[in-house]
């Protein structure tokens, strides 16, 4: 149900009680923890630490509030009916940072020189003119049949993306969105080396205007892959669930949007049978920063730990590889 009222955050602003474990508390025992590709050995010299620093990296997009209204309405908040949004933000984000930071890019303590990662940062402030906005991401739901301040499913998510990357001149990036759980590999090169279009609709950032020349020559654009799934009915189906976590061992997985019915989470690693994930079910003011080049980013990341049962996901997710070449 939407929510139309003058403060649509006023019953809300809550944080989301979660399973949540401190990397000082994390048990060897259950084995080790894969993350996107990486394996931390929990018992070994450092391996805790190593985790943490790469958990605390991962960009935490949650519901805000105060923000500018979306469009013409009363949204200054999407708490209640924007998880999956931030979910989406989230991994689009993992996908940035390895494309323009590297894989083995950590959080500095002193980020007022990293114009990269501020520019990036910047483009998911809560602000129309950032591109992948709350704002933005809302507006273009429109267009798939999601109303402003309408939950929308990973599938919906996927589609926005592939949508706003059309305008993302700086990271040059395909998004294919592989419908009927069909990837065809051929297409994908064929895809992947289309010239970038030069829509008009959602501004460049100034600070990517360079990078907006883009080649006239069909050069290899990276793969954002998104395959939408539902591997069972009501739950996921015990058959698949090892599929699934393999899934999070591979060096090009940026994640899971998934979770429950209407609570959207994004799964970026596991342990045994729990998932690892970020949770957006927390509301926080809306940052709005007078200089792009030093955002303050500490509500951004988070230090948590939480875990979910994999015999507790919904069957309906989204599966997301990135391929660079």
């Amino acid at each position: 149900q939407k929510m139309m009222m003058t403060d649509p955050c006023a019953d809300f602003c809550s944080t989301y009680e979660n399973t949540v474990e401190t990397g000082d508390h994390l048990d060897a025992k259950k084995g080790p923890i894969w993350l996107l590709g990486e394996c931390f050995e929990l018992d070994k010299e450092g391996g805790k630490r190593k985790l943490k620093e790469v958990i605390y990296s991962k960009l935490w997009f949650t519901y805000r509030k105060n923000f500018r209204a979306i469009g013409g309405t009363d949204y200054t908040c999407d708490t209640g009916w924007g998880c999956t949004l931030r979910c989406g933000q989230m991994m689009l984000a993992q996908a940035l940072t390895w494309r323009h930071l590297g894989r083995d890019w950590r959080r500095e303590k002193d980020l007022s020189q990293n114009h990269v990662y501020n520019q990036l940062l910047g483009e998911f402030l809560d602000r129309p003119e950032s591109l992948y906005s709350i704002q933005q991401i809302a507006q273009c739901g429109v267009d798939f049949s999601r109303e402003i301040g309408e939950w929308f499913g990973p599938n919906n998510m996927c589609h926005v993306i592939r949508k706003l990357a059309e305008f993302d001149h700086w990271s040059s990036m395909a998004v294919y969105v592989a419908m009927d759980m069909t990837v065809v590999f051929s297409e994908l090169k064929q895809f992947c080396r289309k010239k970038q279009p030069h829509g008009d609709r959602v501004p460049s950032p100034p600070a990517a205007a360079a990078a907006a020349c883009v080649s006239d020559e069909l050069t290899f654009r990276p793969l954002l892959l998104f395959i939408p799934l539902r591997p069972g009915q009501e739950k996921i189906r015990e058959e698949y669930r090892d599929a699934v976590k393999a899934c999070l061992t591979i060096r090009q997985s940026v994640g899971i949007i998934g979770g429950k019915p209407k609570h959207a989470l994004w799964f970026f690693g596991f342990q045994g049978n729990r998932l690892l994930y970020l949770d957006p079910h927390t509301t926080q003011a809306a940052i709005n920063p007078k200089k792009l080049s030093a955002i303050p980013d500490e509500s951004y990341h988070c230090r948590a730990v939480n875990f979910l049962s994999i015999s507790d996901l919904d069957p309906s997710i989204s599966l997301v590889g990135q391929l660079i070449n």
